[in-house]
């Protein structure tokens, strides 16, 4: 795999995420904090939310870094949109963040979602990333080079606004401070689109 030595710093990409309850070493989240009843809080039910069906959107292989880095971009806040959804509604159809992730990322997700389901929780509230910098490398697959089909990204997390709610609509734990957080996007020709393929939390606040 060819590596770019030229970094693009990107603009801000934002996008709202509504996390799972507990988040393993290479996840989004850095840590969680007890939070206390909060009596106007609605009680959450028992009944399972349907999770939407996500629109995913079909794009060409990338022609040069610029276009990587903005479709990637693109990947990350649909990614961090599914991914709310699917926690919002308790994570009990975690089948949409097949659409958005791959490898390890769909594997620390689904868990996510699997423990949220379990314990009858839903989340609520906002996560965003702001991308920092970015860089595109050629992704090797099945013997073929896909030029500029790896995009690698640098970001800040902010999770202060994110809550879990326990079955009886109690708020019961919430993310500490902000991280920085590496994301890395491939590109897939048999799904003509951008998936998520590893989160890294990187020990560093930001």
């Amino acid at each position: 795999m060819t590596t770019h030595n030229r970094q693009h710093t990107t603009r801000n990409a934002r996008a709202a995420l509504l996390v799972a309850s507990v988040i393993t070493g290479a996840l989004l989240l850095t840590g969680c904090t007890p939070h206390p009843a909060a009596t106007t809080t609605p009680s959450a039910t028992k009944s399972a939310t349907p999770t939407p069906t996500p629109t995913v959107t079909k794009s060409a292989a990338p022609t040069s870094e610029d276009d990587a880095i903005k479709s990637a971009t693109s990947a990350i806040d649909h990614f961090l949109e599914v991914r709310g959804k699917v926690n919002a509604a308790g994570g009990v159809d975690p089948s949409p963040l097949s659409t958005v992730a791959t490898g390890p990322a769909l594997s620390i997700v689904t868990a996510d979602a699997k423990r949220l389901a379990d314990a009858g929780s839903k989340s609520t509230g906002v996560i965003s990333y702001s991308i920092q910098s970015a860089y595109a490398s050629d992704l090797t697959q099945a013997g073929k080079t896909i030029p500029f089909g790896t995009v690698s990204t640098t970001g800040c997390q902010d999770g202060s606004n994110y809550k879990v709610f326990d079955k009886a609509g109690n708020p019961v734990q919430q993310p500490e401070g902000n991280s920085i957080i590496n994301m890395t996007v491939l590109y897939s020709p048999q799904d003509e689109s951008w998936l998520v393929q590893n989160v890294t939390a990187s020990g560093v606040k930001c």
